[in-house]
């Protein structure tokens, strides 16, 4: 940009409207004027996805990962070094410096969220290290079309979520991607989908750590304390599910597994 040092930069959009007309969903959307140059030759520059694959995702490191990967599924592969990995998916380089860190608290909520749902699942493999046994420094991701577990969620009941009558309960709200600014209650919180906000996070994590035995050594501790956490709310979701075929829900899910947390503590 000239001869001195800068950058420019646009919103891409004035305006975006999303409405319902005839029973059908309708986007309306208006760019700037700088943008335009950009989208007209996006049939040959960008990628396209069905919307219901990311209506169901929890997390930006779940809709970024999903975009990452699925523009090269039609390769099967693409290997990525970890400084452009966390660059892509908007996390600082000195955060999850140690690949187990990136592993448990980024890369596998990752795969199986993609896996559970969307159109695309994922293994990875370490691609390069540091010299002979060093760490860790790029990975190769491999991709493949999926059946999703989860049926694909329509824009229509992603609007409708947390509308209720009298007659049928209220749906379990889709929640948005969270933002903790604790690292360690972001960690953890990953064991729960991310379900619960970082002061919900704060409550359970004073719980779970007189339920998990104290251990020296910090890094081994936070893996005991996500490993007790995902059992206590993959036994929760089971409870929950169950209950909402019985016809009785649960209403305040943070209450209820908070409940269920403390009833094996000394409260």
């Amino acid at each position: 940009m000239g001869q001195g040092l800068g950058f420019e930069a646009f919103q891409i959009f004035k305006k975006c409207r999303v409405y319902k007309h005839n029973e059908t969903w309708h986007i309306s959307i208006d760019a700037h004027d700088d943008a335009l140059p950009l989208l007209f030759d996006y049939k040959t520059q960008y990628y396209k996805y069905e919307l219901w694959n990311t209506l169901r995702l929890k997390s930006a490191n779940q809709f970024r990962m999903y975009e990452i990967l699925k523009q090269f599924e039609y390769k099967g592969e693409r290997t990525l070094n970890l400084t452009d990995l966390k660059r892509l998916l908007c996390i600082k380089n000195n955060e999850y410096q140690r690949y187990d860190n990136l592993k448990a608290r980024v890369l596998e909520a990752c795969r199986k969220a993609l896996a559970e749902y969307t159109d695309i699942s994922f293994t990875y493999l370490p691609a390069e290290r540091n010299g002979k046994g060093g760490g860790i420094t790029a990975i190769t991701f491999y991709i493949k079309a999926n059946k999703p577990k989860a049926p694909p969620l329509s824009l229509d009941e992603f609007m409708q979520r947390g509308k209720t009558t009298e007659e049928s309960p209220p749906a379990p709200q889709l929640q948005m991607p969270q933002i903790y600014k604790d690292k360690n209650l972001e960690f953890l919180a990953e064991a729960c989908d991310e379900e619960f906000s970082e002061r919900q996070m704060r409550v359970i994590f004073d719980v779970v750590i007189k339920a998990v035995p104290f251990t020296i050594c910090k890094h081994t501790m936070a893996l005991q304390h996500y490993d007790y956490l995902r059992m206590k709310y993959n036994e929760f979701c089971y409870t929950a599910d169950k209950k909402a075929v019985e016809g009785s829900p649960v209403r305040n899910r943070f209450a209820y597994f908070l409940s269920t947390l403390k009833a094996e503590t000394a409260f």
